[in-house]
Parts: C-alpha cells; structure tokens; sequence
C-alpha cells in the first residue's frame, strides 16, 4: 500500500463527501420535510452506487437499473400514499 497525493485527495474527497451528506441528513431531520427526506433517503444506495463505479471505471448492468426502477416506484408509491389531500 503506497501513499501519495491522488490517494489522498480521493481520501478528501470521501470525506468531505460524506460529511457533507451527514450535515444535510441531519438539517433535514431537525427542520426538513419528513416524507420528502424519508422519499429521498430510498436514492441514498443508488448514489453511492453510481458514485462507486465512477470511482472504479465500472458499468453497472441490467439488474442494476431494474433496482433502481424498483426503489424509484417504491418511493413514488410511499409518497403517493403520503400526500395530504385537497379537501373540497
């Protein structure tokens, strides 16, 4: 294992990256919508999957999107389930 300048600034990278996304998680709990972060919380492993295979120079495959089809219908349908509805 060797140490250099391009390890550590991906080493910075991940770490600013995820602390960024602790802070917004956490901004989002103390003053957020819950059912928009609860809905957003579904695309959290779809983005650090995408994130890794940039990060790897992979592509994902066909079970992949069909996951991501998935999770997406599955958020919609929570949300739909959710919403206030106009009283008339």
């Amino acid at each position: 294992m060797a140490f250099s300048l391009t390890t550590g600034l991906e080493l910075l990278f991940m770490g600013a990256s995820t602390a960024v996304a602790y802070s917004a998680c956490n901004t989002g709990i103390q003053r957020g919508n819950m059912t928009l972060l609860a809905t957003a919380s579904y695309f959290t492993p779809v983005f650090s999957t995408l994130l890794a295979a940039l990060w790897l120079h992979t592509v994902p495959d066909l079970a992949f999107w069909q996951g991501v089809a998935m999770i997406t219908l599955g958020s919609l349908v929570c949300w739909w389930a959710t919403r206030e509805t106009q009283k008339q």
